[in-house]
């Protein structure tokens, strides 16, 4: 169903995403909102809000002009309009081919900004991929936490960026700072998340085409050199750092606020950005194709921490006798074979012992390691969206709904989560029990899922049985019974 914007008071809160930290900023009362849960959302091309504007829905579409703020909180989003003030979002998909007359800050899964798209000043985005096309223009600075970045329209100051590849064809007023690596292997196919937008290939690291100009200097660090055209035009300095993925980057000082934030981008937060990259990734991919297992794992998070801790301890140590067992059984078939020189099965011992235990380490490595962080930051998302809006996560009926408040908790709780762990000291605590945390909640899920096939098995089985006997009745007593009472 169509439903067309109708501006309500709500003296409520708005979601402000800053770069790459979620924060929850208060919204004047008698701004102009609509909490839509419908299929679409438009904005006709006649239309005018005249204040600020909140929207909810699985797709919403801009045509129209919204002189305050815009924030939308969707799957699918399309702005072909004019916002005057900033916009803000968190989607699956935002395609921008209007223009905004200020700051724009976008969580999405995959972004493009088509040729017409305008941004009067900075732009901040996290996400999958960012595709800028020619005569795409950003007023101000881009600030870029994605997997790959595909730029070929005009930045007028400087592009700051955290990526796994950075292709530039356009132009960047400024300079260019960037760290680029670290995200190899992580494609759009291997996350299998269903994306109207076009993602186009990016190669790995840092290309620089003929068209390509930049006005300041080219600083990066990357683990391989950048592939410059020569027909590339930049007026400042080339600099390159070689580094490798998760190492410390020291010697940095940040004096104030900004330069902090710069530092992100830059790098020198211990691979806070790339941390943060990862979990939004895998985080937006659970919540488009999995978003009550999502929702469900973060409340299990948010209610029971501590029960939880203790069951990622179990997994871990479960893991590690399974290993035991496995490596012993595969040891004995192997001795087994040298004695009866039966080669082929010590060979087979050999091979099936190895992949085996390799399989069993990758998927407990990947639940730890990748998983269990994601499932942690949905229990912290979960919380703080509680606590500050918790009608921004209201129960919605439909698969399609639900995906909406999954992207909404795993935006702020990655944020949040990925900002804690770049704390001295804290941070490594913080990543432990997180893990931990997450893991334990994993390990809790399929021991439920194990426990209902289980009940459902009995289940069958009693059913059968009570069809043809009467409790405490053998088999042939009820045979016997049927047929004389035939």
């Amino acid at each position: 169903m169509r439903t067309p914007v109708r501006p309500i008071g709500l003296p409520a809160s708005a979601l402000v995403l800053i770069g790459t930290v979620a924060t929850i900023a208060g919204a004047p009362a008698g701004a102009a909102v609509t909490l839509v849960a419908d299929d679409e959302v438009v904005l006709q091309a006649h239309e005018v809000i005249e204040d600020d504007l909140f929207v909810q829905a699985p797709y919403v579409r801009v045509d129209g002009v919204v002189k305050g703020d815009l924030t939308i909180l969707a799957q699918d989003v399309v702005v072909e309009g004019i916002v005057e003030q900033d916009l803000l979002v968190v989607a699956k998909t935002l395609y921008l081919n209007g223009s905004v007359n200020d700051d724009a800050r976008v969580v999405a899964f995959a972004i493009a900004l088509g040729e017409d798209a305008r941004v009067a000043d900075d732009f901040w985005t996290a996400g999958y991929s960012l595709e800028a096309k020619p005569g795409s223009g950003l007023g101000g600075s881009l600030y870029a936490a994605t997997k790959q970045l595909l730029l070929a329209g005009q930045i007028v100051e400087d592009l700051r960026a955290r990526s796994g590849a950075l292709e530039l064809q356009g132009l960047v007023g400024g300079s260019v700072h960037t760290v680029v690596g670290g995200l190899e292997g992580v494609t759009h196919s291997t996350l299998v998340v269903d994306i109207d937008l076009e993602i186009p290939p990016v190669a790995d690291g840092i290309t620089v085409t003929g068209s390509a100009a930049i006005g300041g200097d080219l600083d990066y660090r990357s683990p391989e050199p950048a592939r410059i055209s020569p027909d590339a035009s930049i007026a400042g300095a080339v600099r390159h750092e070689a580094w490798r993925a998760g190492a410390t980057s020291t010697g940095v000082s940040a004096s104030d606020d900004e330069s902090r934030i710069e530092s992100w981008f830059e790098g020198s937060s211990n691979g806070g950005v790339e941390r943060l990259v990862l979990l939004l990734i895998l985080g937006l991919g659970l919540a488009v194709t999995v978003p009550g297992f999502l929702t469900a794992r973060g409340d299990d998070v948010r209610n029971r921490p501590v029960d939880l801790l203790g069951w990622g301890v179990a997994a871990i140590a479960f893991a590690l006798l399974a290993g035991m067992v496995l490596g012993f059984g595969f040891a004995v078939l192997l001795a087994l074979g040298i004695a009866t020189d039966l080669g082929g099965l010590a060979v087979t011992a050999i091979f099936a012992g190895a992949l085996t235990q390799t399989a069993v380490l990758t998927v407990f490595l990947i639940a730890l390691v990748y998983v269990g962080p994601v499932l942690a930051s949905a229990g912290l998302g979960r919380a703080l969206v509680e606590r500050f809006v918790p009608s921004l996560v209201a129960p919605s009926a439909g698969q399609v709904s639900a995906i909406v408040p999954a992207m909404i908790t795993i935006a702020i709780g990655a944020a949040a989560y990925a900002g804690l762990r770049v704390v001295p000291w804290l941070g490594p605590l913080v990543g432990l029990v997180g893990a931990l945390v997450g893991l334990g909640a994993l390990a809790t899920w399929l021991r439920s899922q194990s426990s209902s096939q289980n009940s459902s098995q009995n289940s069958s089985q009693n059913s059968s049985q009570s069809l043809g006997q009467s409790p405490g009745q053998t088999p042939a007593a009820s045979a016997r019974n049927t047929s004389s009472g035939l």
